[in-house]
């Protein structure tokens, strides 16, 4: 099993680098599989730049000269691809019994799925913009408060791991948090593959029985 695994790209955003996505893709090996693991759109229902729908276009021609998955994530639980070719959508995905692959939202009950969380963080970007502040993203604006966001990123790797373990996964990623890591908890091996809005980007490489968490070619 050969496979490049990336997250969190939020194409429509504008802080989305997805002009080094373009370039990535692009140059990826033909023998080697695609997945996509959630939030490669922003924002369902959010119009989308020419820019933006070329690399949808992209994804979709890579789809029909490699496998190419799609796990949905919650920014993009909803979002319909029109023709999508043989994208194959998924709500998780597995390697064998090797590596499950699952965005990260499955197992958030202190900030994904709590839309009080959510909104407070907005309403304080907000605040923060009024009072001359540099804008920033909303997951940049998390990281702002540094306890808080180690504690949800331990927090969601904890459940990751417990999933995995309990399914016979030897090794989980997920994406979500857009915080990089590869590291083994209980055991388990847990790697997270950041996400594509803020530089360094990163991609998961699984060849075999390897896996290794590289850096994206480029320059912010």
């Amino acid at each position: 099993m050969k496979a490049i695994i990336i997250s969190d790209l939020h194409l429509g955003a504008r802080f989305s680098l997805s002009r080094h996505f373009e370039n990535f893709l692009k140059a990826l090996p033909e023998e080697w599989d695609l997945i996509l693991n959630g939030d490669v759109v922003d924002k369902h229902g959010k119009s989308l730049t020419p820019s933006d729908q070329r690399i949808l276009a992209l994804i979709k021609k890579e789809s029909f000269h490699r496998k190419v998955v799609w796990v949905r994530g919650n920014h993009d639980s909803h979002f319909l691809l029109e023709e999508p070719g043989k994208i194959d959508f998924k709500g998780m995905y597995r390697l064998d019994n090797q590596l499950l692959i699952a965005h990260g939202d499955v197992f958030d009950r202190l900030w994904g799925r709590n839309k009080v969380a959510v909104d407070t963080v907005r309403f304080m970007g907000n605040i923060w913009l009024g009072l001359g502040g540099q804008d920033v993203n909303l997951a940049q604006m998390v990281k702002r408060f540094k306890m808080f966001y180690k504690y949800y990123c331990k927090y969601l790797m904890q459940k990751a791991v417990r999933y995995a373990r309990q399914h016979g996964f030897a090794a989980v990623t997920c994406g979500h948090t857009h915080n990089a890591e590869d590291r083994v908890f209980d055991g388990i091996r847990y790697i997270n593959t950041g996400c594509w809005t803020e530089w360094p980007a990163y991609y998961l490489l699984v060849n075999g029985q390897e896996m290794t968490l590289n850096i994206a070619g480029g320059e912010e």
